[in-house]
């Protein structure tokens, strides 16, 4: 038999206060996929809004999708929330 060990190194950002936990929301979507074309829409958690000095956190909005595919008719999928901002610092990298 064989044995391989695989090993991942995770950098881990730990948030310290509450409006930066919050803004996170920001950066995650939910992902709707076509199920014929594969073609795909993301919708945002959630969003802010600054005014001024005042800056606000708000749910996203309804999904930007329509119950049908736009390019080929069929139904969408959905799934995540998943990542949708910048992976990595590019000053780190």
């Amino acid at each position: 038999s064989v044995s391989v060990d695989f090993y991942v190194r995770v950098f881990v950002r730990v948030f310290s206060s509450p409006s930066a936990v919050k803004r996170s929301a920001s950066k995650q979507s939910y992902l709707y996929q076509c199920h014929g074309c594969e073609s795909f829409t993301l919708a945002q958690v959630g969003k802010v809004v600054t005014k001024g000095t005042s800056t606000k956190f708000a749910p996203g909005s309804a999904p930007p999708v329509d119950t049908s595919c736009r390019h080929c008719g069929r139904q969408h999928h959905i799934a995540g929330p998943i990542w949708s901002d910048a992976l990595h610092d590019v000053r780190a990298v």
